[in-house]
């Protein structure tokens, strides 16, 4: 699917590192719950619950939360089984 970029509202510049998946490159990887960086990330938006869920008014995330387990499940099944 094309991305429309006339949606993006807000300055956009890459990355240092950031680079094209190649096709067929897992997209999605899990963090362990055990490692120091699940413990960070989930101290950063406990102690900011507010800005954990931010939508605009009026957005269905529903097709893209879809889309996003549909990958996660293609690349890492047996976390979910």
């Amino acid at each position: 699917m094309p991305f429309d970029f006339s949606a993006v509202s807000a300055p956009f510049r890459m990355q240092p590192g950031l680079r094209r998946l190649a096709p067929g490159a897992l997209q999605l990887t899990p963090i362990d719950p055990d490692s120091p960086t699940f413990g960070e990330k989930l101290a950063a938006l406990s102690g900011h619950p507010q800005h954990a869920l931010v939508t605009s008014t009026g957005f269905d995330a529903k097709h893209a939360l879809q889309a996003l387990l549909r990958q996660v499940i293609d690349e890492h099944p047996a976390d979910f089984a």
